[in-house]
């Protein structure tokens, strides 16, 4: 899809920040879409600015030339750092908060045991309900990126038509919905 917008693969050691910024430039209108969605409660909206703060996420890595499912599995890797995974952490991260006068519950059980923050407190940094680090929790740590990692070959790109893309969408397999169905959609008087 960047081909066909003319978004050229970028280079990771060689990152042309003007056209990152620019890329960027569309995330806090479609931020501002979903949350009109959040607020109308409005489920189809929802789904459709999430995707489209997923396109312009996805763009930026593009642009910089970098996998963005690699960079996403590592940040996953790092949430997954911040369950208590037995009673030593878990007793660790309470001592952590304890000293720092947050108050928190605990909930979940070992290895994905979680506090979360009581009431908003910390001017904001702790808001009600929030999922609070453990004390073993890690930074995500992003590989290098070696020429065998970037986002496939710079030289050897093949060119995307629309032809070819709506050929090759249709050998994505989608997957079956497995949560209820969505209820049917107001469209008016049947006619």
């Amino acid at each position: 899809m960047n081909q066909m917008f003319g978004n050229e693969r970028g280079d990771p050691n060689n990152i042309d920040w003007a056209r990152l910024e620019n890329q960027c430039k569309n995330i806090p209108s479609e931020y501002n879409e979903l949350k009109d969605a959040l607020r109308d409660k409005d489920v189809e909206k929802a789904r459709d600015a999430l995707c489209d703060l997923h396109v312009f996420l996805y763009g930026a890595h593009h642009l910089m030339g970098i996998d963005a499912d690699r960079d996403m599995r590592t940040v996953v890797n790092a949430v997954f750092t911040r369950f208590c995974k037995d009673e030593t952490d878990l007793e660790a991260t309470k001592a952590k908060y304890d000293r720092i006068g947050v108050t928190y519950y605990v909930e979940g059980e070992f290895p994905f045991v979680r506090l979360k923050s009581d009431k908003d407190q910390g001017a904001g940094e702790w808001p009600k309900d929030k999922f609070l680090k453990s004390a073993s929790f890690k930074e995500p740590e992003f590989e290098p990126v070696p020429e065998a990692q970037r986002e496939g070959p710079r030289n050897a790109r093949a060119r995307l038509t629309p032809e070819s893309f709506r050929q090759a969408m249709k050998a994505v397999p989608v997957p079956p919905i497995t949560s209820a169905p969505l209820p049917p959609k107001d469209r008016g008087p049947k006619k």
